[in-house]
């Protein structure tokens, strides 16, 4: 018999189901352009993020929540569309459609003449509707022809990306978009003075959107669709959701069918907007610092008039139910996995937090049960757990890695027996309290960010629950029963359940080839009326931070090392962070050593007590590894985190590890780096390293596999207690007095070694310009221009800064001759990388993605674009302002503050340089930025490319330059085996 849910529970329910046509209280505005509706909780309730949620007469839901940590807003305008509302004949809609509404602009915007562009954007139009019903090859290569000639003469009058050119001028950072089955949502931060600003921006593009450059942005949609089929984790997600799913809206992939993504249609576009993007469809959700009142006013007289519209009834679709075990294999270059999935209840459904719980007993990454069972004592690689909740239907999964030697099935029933241990119900009402005390922990700490709180009331929009409600779904959790969890198991994961393999291997993959298209010309120099007016527009200044040592942080010597201290403003959680400057480089085995480690137990505690004993105190316990240095990091509630690092420091001291142990670390590593390979990322990462370091890669000082498994258990063990008698850099955030924290962490009669020296950072600095070639076969390949820097002198600090913003920064010129007048790339930038101490050289990156036979073109346009970069006062202008306005509206917040300060030591600078800097910047001059990157056009440069061969035009590649193929046993030292 179904157990009772608690009444609290089927509040929230019904709260959540009725909450579209619940009656609200009505507040009269103080803007007589529009009413508002304000929703407030009957009774007192705690609420931390202080939202205030209000409807506008239009129907556009506001949502505020203040934070005046730093002078910023992040903003998000969610839609509650997304590619589950996209018509059958025309998948792949919404994501269309965000790149349409986040890059084009309007009639306003993105237009130097809108009325001499309209004829041309119409005939376009029509094209590609008659495009959409032709199916001879003939006949839309013609239809291609015409559209490619018609959006030259449309091209007269585009001002490409000028949203994101106008956002890079006042400070924003993080423009962008996103879409997924449930939703689209549209992004930036901004500086706090600039919310007139981004009102009138996005009450102009929602008004009247134009979906100019369709034909530039289809072939950015063609290369993002190439790069998903090239990322083994989408193939498998896509797998999943095709046969959990099935014809539901949800089994389709967001980025479309292929063959829908090939015939897109202007006017479909249009249609799903009118019909979706509708303010009472529509939500407008900020956070940070402003006050309420007036952003509500600002809003109301912008957003709020856009035009009521009534919204569209949703088309609820049923999902095809699983009938017994239904499986599909893909194959991919990744890791082995099994996904076993279940059907579950969508956002919302009376047992959605039963369900959270239930995954977190098994999966909670210290106490679950494929964590205590399978990841602590090594029986499968690895192994998790995660719900889906969707606004239609949801799923719970199950997964795990098999280990060398193990095999998928063997994994698929281990994960089994797990699964039947929680419907059994092998777990205890302490482990239902310790995940109520870890997620309300964790999300104090996502509150203390702009993003955390947008996204929690993203989600209480998107799911219609009231905010009264959302805000206490902690408390609500904290009711679920052993006995709800125990029965929701034996309900939900039965025999009924979908299993998806992932095999290492080769995929056929089937590109998607776009018609070529003639090169669009970009005016920097052009702007629309409305560009130039809305920058016009007044604000007050806002004061640069600049921090200062004995005021926002306090650093002191002792004996073991600099110890910084910051106090945390916002709650109760503190974060230690020890980091010795020693690592790889200098001990190969360091890194083996700390990984064991973290497997270890110390005294009577193995590592399930100790994992039990840090997850009751809502704590997190992790170390990072690399080439020059080692950390350990100990976070959670203040109390937690100063009764717990003894224990740490006892487990470093006299660690509890068998020869077991070691033996299975060693081999999965050793198998997980071999796996790893043959992932393109990771064959990028290595490919990049040699490019800019040659043999002194930190790839290739790994150990190979004999050393590894020579490292002796007592070596291994005796390293973690080595480092406690080093120097160390210590980063603690909290509200303990710093002497206080000196005492935990330094033995006053202790003695303490300095670390090694690290050296300085060289970039290699080939004999000529040359091309390193690594064979892999993907749609896309990857490609990099690399050019080495200079030592670090802060006399150049202005150029670094600016020719990084010049050439990668919002609309920068990659992105704009790559992207925008091309559609060579999906991904295109580039960045300055400035050193991390004072000797090291700094070095410069340009990088794309482009389909593997547009490969020589791009790769021989990008290295032309670095070794001359073209001087354009207009760019300048806009980077320096650019550069300007970040520097003034960036703050570096509490949880960062030390490590800016250590870096700037590190540097040999006297304190915050931003002042400084932000001084210099107006006599900052086109010249001078000509001058430094013009040690580029003389210098030998080195393009890294990782793509297929065979796609490859290899004559026009070697017309670049020498062209170098090289094999992973020349990027690092532990090369692929080969079986025999």
């Amino acid at each position: 018999m179904r157990k009772i849910i608690p009444v609290v529970l089927i509040a929230f329910v019904l709260v959540f189901q009725t909450d579209a046509t619940a009656k609200k209280k009505r507040k009269k505005s103080k803007q007589p352009v529009a009413e508002t509706q304000t929703t407030k909780a009957e009774e007192p309730m705690t609420d931390p993020m202080g939202v205030q949620v209000h409807t506008l007469a239009n129907g556009l839901t506001v949502y505020l929540s203040e934070n005046h940590e730093e002078p910023r807003i992040s903003a998000r305008i969610q839609v509650r569309a997304g590619a589950a509302q996209d018509p059958r004949d025309a998948t792949g809609m919404a994501h269309y459609l965000e790149h349409m509404v986040a890059n084009k602009g309007s009639q306003r915007m993105g237009t130097t003449d809108y009325e001499a562009e309209r004829p041309h954007l119409e005939r376009i139009r029509a094209l590609y509707d008659e495009l959409f019903t032709t199916t001879d090859a003939d006949a839309r290569l013609e239809l291609y022809k015409q559209i490619d000639a018609e959006s030259q003469l449309a091209n007269k009058y585009s001002v490409p990306n000028e949203i994101k050119q106008l956002w890079g001028l006042m400070g924003g950072r993080r423009y962008n978009a996103f879409t997924n089955h449930d939703t689209t949502a549209y992004i930036v931060d901004m500086p706090a003075n600039r919310l007139e600003h981004w009102a009138r921006i996005e009450a102009d593009r929602f008004a009247t959107p134009v979906f100019r450059s369709f034909h530039t942005e289809v072939e950015t949609v063609f290369e993002e669709k190439n790069r998903s089929m090239d990322k083994p984790s989408r193939a498998l997600y896509d797998a999943m959701r095709a046969l959990v799913f099935k014809s539901h809206p949800y089994g389709t992939s967001v980025l479309g069918d292929v063959e829908h993504v090939k015939n897109p249609s202007v006017s479909k576009t249009y249609e799903y907007f009118e019909r979706w993007y509708v303010p009472g469809n529509m939500a407008v959700i900020l956070a940070g610092d402003f006050d309420s009142a007036e952003a509500l006013a600002v809003i109301t007289e912008h957003l709020g008039k856009l035009p009521a519209k009534e919204v569209t009834a949703e088309e609820r679709v049923a999902v095809p139910p699983l009938k017994g075990e239904e499986r599909a294999e893909i194959v991919h270059h990744d890791d082995e996995q099994v996904e076993i999935i279940w059907q579950a209840v969508p956002f919302g459904h009376e047992d959605m937090l039963v369900v959270r719980v239930m995954d977190m007993l098994l999966n909670n990454a210290s106490t679950g049960l494929l964590d205590v069972n399978l990841n602590q004592t090594q029986k499968v690689r690895k192994s998790g757990s995660a719900p889906w909740f969707g606004r239609l239907a949801g799923w719970q999964r199950v997964w795990g890695q098999p280990r060398e030697g193990q095999t998928v099935e063997e994994v698929e029933a281990l994960l089994h027996e797990q699964v039947q241990a929680l419907k059994d119900g092998n777990f205890t009402q302490q482990d239902l309290d310790d995940i109520v005390l870890n997620t309300v922990a964790q999300e104090k700490r996502q509150a203390e960010y702009n993003s955390g709180r947008i996204n929690h009331m993203a989600n209480a929009f998107l799911y219609g629950i009231p905010w009264e409600v959302f805000a206490q779904r902690n408390e609500l959790m904290a009711q679920v029963t052993r006995e709800q969890v125990i029965e929701a198991a034996n309900r939900y994961l039965g025999d009924n359940r979908a299993v998806v393999v992932r095999r290492n291997g080769q995929p056929e993959l089937n590109p998607i080839e776009a018609p070529p298209i003639t090169e669009l010309k970009v005016d920097t120099e052009a702007h629309s009326e409305l560009f130039a007016e809305i920058k016009a527009l007044p604000v007050d200044a806002i004061e640069p931070q600049q921090l200062v040592a004995g005021q926002d942080y306090e650093v002191r010597e002792t004996p073991a090392g600099l110890l910084y201290t910051t106090p945390n403003p916002y709650n109760d959680l503190a974060a230690l962070q020890v980091t010795w400057r020693t690592g790889r480089g200098h001990d190969p085995g360091l890194c083996v050593a700390m990984g064991l480690w973290e497997r270890s137990g110390v005294g009577e505690m193995d590592l399930e007590a100790i994992n039990r004993e840090l997850y009751r105190g809502a704590a997190d316990l992790y170390t990072n590894c690399g080439h020059w240095s080692c950390t350990l990091t100990l976070m959670g509630p203040e109390e937690s985190v100063i009764r717990l690092w003894p224990m740490v420091v006892e487990r470093l001291q006299a660690p509890v590890l068998t020869e077991e142990d070691r033996t299975k670390h060693i081999e999965d590593k050793i198998a997980k780096r071999q796996d790893d390979l043959t992932a393109k990322g990771t064959q990028n990462r290595v490919l990049k390293s040699f490019a800019r370091k040659g043999e002194d890669s930190p790839y290739l000082a790994h150990p190979a596999d004999d050393e590894m498994r020579a490292l002796t258990l007592d070596e291994l063990v005796a390293r973690p207690s080595a480092l406690l008698g080093q120097q160390r850099v210590v980063y603690y955030t909290g509200n303990r007095p710093a002497e206080e924290i000196e005492a935990l962490l330094v033995d006053p009669d202790g003695t303490y070694e300095p670390t090694p020296e690290v050296p300085t950072i060289h970039f290699l600095q080939p004999q000529e310009t040359h091309i390193l070639l690594l064979d892999f076969d993907s749609l896309q390949s990857d490609v990099t221009v690399v050019a080495g820097g200079e030592v670090y002198d802060t006399t150049h600090l202005p150029d670094y800064y600016m020719l990084g913003e010049y050439m990668g920064g919002n609309a920068g010129m990659v992105f704009q001759e790559i992207r925008e007048a091309r559609g060579f790339a999906y991904s295109a930038g580039a960045f300055y990388s400035r050193g991390a101490r004072a000797g090291d050289e700094t070095s410069f990156q340009a990088i794309l993605g482009t389909q593997a036979d547009k490969t020589a073109e791009a790769s021989a346009l990008l290295l032309e674009m670095v070794q001359q970069v073209p001087p354009d006062p207009d760019r300048h202008g806009r980077a320096r302002d650019s550069v300007a306005e970040k520097l003034r509206t960036e703050r570096i917040t509490f949880r960062s503050i030390a490590y800016w300060a250590e870096s700037w030591r590190r540097k040999g600078l006297d304190g915050d340089p931003r002042a400084g800097l932000l001084a210099e910047l107006p006599e900052h001059t086109i010249e001078q930025l000509d001058g430094f990157a013009g040690r580029f056009e003389q210098q030998p440069l080195t393009i890294a490319i990782l793509g297929d061969v065979d796609g490859i035009d290899m004559e026009a590649l070697e017309a670049i330059a020498p062209v170098t193929r090289v094999t992973l046993e020349d990027l690092v030292s532990y090369p692929p085996v080969v079986e025999e």
